[in-house]
């Protein structure tokens, strides 16, 4: 069996002279990025699996990139192991493109900027709603209130209405009137059905818009822990 072995790790200057054609390695077909790149003294093979990475091989071009040496064994010629360059950052203007300093890739960096800023979001306001169940933010917090803000706009008029209903001190509703599901031919028992759940940040998010402010609150009127409720809709329903 074939070891690799880690020597170093290096950051240089790189003239890329060529640039390979990507090519699908291994059962899950993932995409090789090749080039050959030469610096003051020697010439050499760089590789990636990052399209990200593999983007700025281009020749005639300099990158500024850190890589991992590593040898792997020749079984041909055991006294010559094979040495492998593989790019764990590329610098633009000082500035790392991908990954962190240890060379860790970012498994999102090839989504667009607009699926990345959706993501953190979503994490942000999941971080914010736990804070709040568990009393460390107030309601009059002002990042609590942005997520809010948030979840109305994701989770629709429904949560809009729970969260800011309309004023009615000045006005009055003739008795002749239809009510709001009458006249817009909403139900409400079908828009509390079409809601899902991707997870119990998501669950927590909701429950919150119909008045509960803590998850012990929650967890009182389900009658158990959230953590063992199999079914988050239907929970949803009983609040």
């Amino acid at each position: 069996m074939t070891t690799e072995q880690a020597i170093k790790t290096e950051r240089n200057k790189l003239l890329v002279v060529t640039v390979m054609e990507p090519k699908a390695v291994g059962d899950k077909g993932a995409i090789k990025y090749s080039a050959k790149v030469k610096t003051a003294d020697k010439e050499f093979i760089l590789q990636t699996f990052s399209k990200t990475f593999g983007e700025y091989f281009k020749s005639g071009e300099t990158l500024d990139a850190e890589y991992s040496v590593t040898s792997r064994e020749n079984t041909n010629d055991p006294e010559h192991p094979w040495i492998d360059r593989k790019v764990t950052q590329i610098f633009v203007d000082g500035k790392a493109v991908g990954g962190d300093k240890t060379g860790r890739q970012w498994r999102a960096s090839e989504d667009s900027p607009e699926k990345r800023a959706s993501i953190e979001a979503q994490s942000a306001v999941q971080a914010i709603i736990q804070l709040r169940v568990s009393d460390k933010l107030t309601d009059t917090s002002p990042v609590y209130l942005a997520a809010l803000h948030w979840c109305t706009i994701k989770l629709g008029q429904p949560a809009k209405e729970a969260l800011f209903p309309p004023e009615t001190g000045k006005t009055t509703i003739p008795p002749s009137s239809q009510p709001p599901a009458a006249q817009t031919g909403a139900s409400p028992a079908k828009e509390q059905a079409d809601l899902t759940f991707q997870n119990l940040g998501d669950f927590l998010a909701a429950a919150l818009t119909k008045g509960y402010k803590t998850k012990a609150s929650i967890e009182t009127k389900l009658g158990q822990k959230l953590e063992l409720v199999k079914n988050l809709e239907e929970a949803y329903k009983l609040l």
